[in-house]
């Protein structure tokens, strides 16, 4: 009697259900790795942001001594105590001290949530209780993004601690807050 060889219905069931949990395993470990590499790149974009806005203002070659040791954008927060979109602003922020390019070639952009989380700058500025001084309007700086994966208690509580003192020292804006449900921006560079 000759032999049959091949897989039963039950091999081949074990076999579909054993690669599906491996793919789901791959999947989520893949998905935390992409959620780790845009964080990663978020805080690499501020960061050359950062390079930028400091090289700027160490520039001193504006033609116009209001703009000497200023922050690029100042004038924007004169009239406004808002958060200011760096790809909307920057890229054609042109002042006696010349375009914002010439510190930073390219404006980087937020690589996921574009519409929801843009990249934002605010200034320090004049606010509406004058607790910051007319002195240090325009000459520090915040730049905030949103990352997806969750902050840890420490570094909430600094990331709390360094909201308060933006806008109560620095006549900062307060965070934008989330259009949606989840949470709003979580991560904070600037001097």
């Amino acid at each position: 009697m000759p032999t049959r060889s091949g897989f039963t219905l039950i091999e081949a069931l074990l076999t579909v259900l054993i690669i599906g949990i491996l793919a789901s395993i791959s999947l989520n470990v893949f998905g935390a790795l992409a959620e780790r590499g845009r964080d990663a790149r978020r805080k690499s974009d501020l960061t050359a942001l950062s390079l930028g806005f400091q090289a700027r203002y160490d520039s001193k070659t504006c033609s116009n001594p209001l703009d000497i040791g200023l922050y690029p954008g100042w004038r924007l927060f004169i009239s406004s105590n808002q958060w200011q979109s760096v790809s909307a602003q920057l890229p054609n922020l042109v002042n006696d001290c010349g375009p914002f390019s010439e510190f930073l070639a390219t404006i980087p952009a937020e690589p996921k949530n574009k519409t929801t989380f843009p990249y934002l700058f605010d200034l320090s500025s004049l606010d509406t209780s004058n607790t910051a001084p007319a002195s240090i309007v325009g000459k520090h700086y915040r730049l905030i993004a949103h990352l997806e994966r969750p902050l840890s208690l420490q570094a909430q509580a600094d990331l709390d601690k360094m909201v308060a003192t933006w806008s109560s020292s620095f006549g900062g804006a307060a965070l934008p807050t989330n259009p949606s449900s989840g949470p709003g921006y979580n991560y904070m560079v600037g001097k």
